[in-house]
């Protein structure tokens, strides 16, 4: 059981992606939900997809897990020097959380309205586990 939870460790693998990239991965994901007819995944994609379309300075982040993309996190600096998270996109159950467990450590974060709660709720909770452990 160890080895295989290492073996999973070690293909995870969280870097900033190019807005190309990132383009491409959402246009698939969009295809793969219509074709699964999933509403619910599909307008969080189209969302996404006009994020990257209309805003220029945009930073994202990927969780690729076996050269795959899995979860992405689109990320806006604002004149201020606030980071606001604007989305986060998953495939599956897990990458989003642990994307969002590696944001942590950024001491200004704003979550953009239209950001769904659960992503929200689940910073909070690690962000908390995180100042209590450095305590």
């Amino acid at each position: 059981m160890y080895l295989v939870a290492a073996a999973t460790a070690m293909s995870m693998h969280i870097m900033p992606i190019n807005l190309i990239d990132a383009r491409l991965h959402v246009h698939a994901c969009i295809q793969e939900s219509e074709a699964n007819d999933d509403v619910l995944r599909l307008q969080g994609l189209k969302r996404t997809r006009h994020l990257l379309k209309t805003h220029d300075y945009l930073g994202c982040i990927a969780l690729k897990k076996n050269k795959k993309i899995t979860a992405i996190t689109l990320l806006e600096k604002k004149e201020d020097d606030h980071i606001v998270m604007l989305a986060m996109d998953v495939c599956d159950a897990s990458s989003g959380t642990i994307l969002i467990k590696s944001l942590v450590h950024i001491s200004d974060i704003d979550f953009d309205d239209a950001l769904e709660s659960r992503w929200k709720l689940a910073f909070s909770y690690f962000k908390e586990a995180y100042t209590e452990n450095i305590e």
